[in-house]
């Protein structure tokens, strides 16, 4: 068995091991009351966020080379795939879907690389200023965690680095590389001295490379979108984050729970704060925890607390992961066809 599934059956026992302390037979029994009805509308709801996204780099692409909104959603599904079953902040999902994208269009990693920069800033951003109002809010509702002030402030580093590579100034895209100078030294026949010279030049040439990579993906994001479209984009990011508390405020309804809507958004994206540090696949674990016991600090058992999240994430983690499987299988099915093809013809 490889690192992956392990990971994600770790994230699996952690959340049975809390069900168990906290009320395995009151949790049974609150999903009973689950509607099949309403999560099918869920997944619906669900759905449309995944697709809002998915249009988000679909606007991004179509600047640049054309290529269809259907193929564009099975790839940013693949990448969804990763995301959930890797420990890796998201950043593995996006690696994916610029390699995917790289066999899919016409365009240069370091293209593609600037388009993730973008997309990730304007999904980002909104994010940001809504945790902001979040834990502005819960911190006068209850104790949060010292991990969700951690979160935050690595969230706001991360979006001040993307804005600042992202941001209208900076660098053309063009490298000086001037290769340093060798010193010109007298001839010698110690080995280890030309093993050092070779190491030397080997690793100034990876470096001179990635410097030039960054480069042009850092002007590439510069140049992908106006500062109109951009703000088009961050309003589908926040009609995206808006949705979630929404759907676990109809979780919370259709299990017979009576939470506000601004005491459960504070649960939800601190949940998500505090997920978004990279120690199990989909911070497996640390939301149904966080969103557990934040919900507890405003008036529910644990265990309420815990089927809220329970459910929640069955439509926000557990649909999402069985759809980018089934994407991600497709793609590798379509693209064994096509090498049949090739191989016979």
């Amino acid at each position: 068995m490889g690192k992956k599934p392990l990971l994600l059956l770790a994230g699996i026992i952690i959340i049975t091991a809390m069900a168990v302390l906290w009320g395995g037979e009151e949790i049974a029994r609150l999903l009973h009351g689950v509607s099949p009805h309403t999560i099918a509308a869920l997944c619906l709801l669900q759905l449309l966020t995944l697709s809002l996204t998915s249009y988000q780099w679909f606007f991004v692409l179509k600047k640049q080379c054309e290529i269809p909104f259907g193929k564009v959603w099975l790839i940013y599904l693949a990448g969804n795939f990763v995301e959930s079953v890797t420990p890796s902040v998201k950043m593995g999902g996006e690696a994916a879907r610029i390699f995917l994208f790289r066999r899919s269009t016409c365009l240069e990693y370091s293209q593609l690389a600037g388009m993730m920069l973008v997309q990730k800033y304007i999904i980002l951003l909104p994010f940001l200023l809504l945790c902001s109002l979040v834990l502005a809010a819960s911190s006068l509702l209850v104790e949060l965690p010292s991990a969700a002030y951690a979160a935050f402030i690595f969230l706001a580093l991360l979006v001040a680095l993307l804005f600042k590579v992202t941001g209208e100034n900076g660098s053309t895209g063009e490298v000086n590389v001037t290769p340093k100078a060798k010193k010109v030294s007298e001839k010698t026949s110690q080995g280890l001295l030309d093993t050092l010279s070779s190491l030397y030049d080997k690793v100034s040439a990876i470096i001179i490379r990635t410097k030039a990579f960054l480069s042009k993906a850092s002007w590439a994001s510069r140049s992908t979108v106006t500062e109109k479209e951009k703000l088009f984009l961050m309003f589908i990011s926040l009609l995206v984050w808006i949705l979630y508390p929404i759907k676990v405020l109809i979780v919370a309804d259709m299990l017979g729970f009576s939470v506000g809507i601004i005491p459960l958004a504070s649960a939800v994206f601190t949940a998500y704060m505090v997920s978004m540090v990279p120690l199990l696949p989909g911070g497996l674990g640390s939301f149904e925890g966080s969103m557990a016991l934040l919900l507890t600090g405003m008036g529910l058992t644990p265990a309420e607390g815990l089927a809220v999240a329970l459910v929640s994430r069955l439509i926000t983690y557990w649909f999402p992961l069985l759809l980018s499987g089934g994407a991600s299988a497709y793609l590798v099915w379509n693209q064994r066809i096509r090498f049949t093809a090739v191989e016979n013809s």
